[in-house]
């Protein structure tokens, strides 16, 4: 079994869960780096998620920030 301690970058993970106010086009991307916060993941997405402003206004995100808990290592070549 893969763990999400350490991950590499450009390794394959899965996003279990979408943020608050983020509407994810696709739970799959890769690692980029691990983040400054504990055990967060700079994560590349297959396809930008959608960032709803509360003001009402869209931004698509190619990468977001990732709790390690919320992510799953897929094997290698998914």
């Amino acid at each position: 079994m893969l763990t999400t301690k350490n991950l590499a970058p450009g390794t394959r993970v899965f996003i279990r869960e979408p943020q608050f106010l983020l509407t994810l086009r696709s739970h799959t991307g890769a690692i980029v780096r691990k983040d400054t916060y504990l055990d967060e993941y700079i994560v590349r997405l297959d396809e930008p998620a959608i960032y709803h402003h509360p003001d009402g206004t869209q931004e698509d995100l190619p990468e977001i920030r990732e709790s390690a808990a919320n992510l799953e290592a897929l094997p290698p070549g998914r």
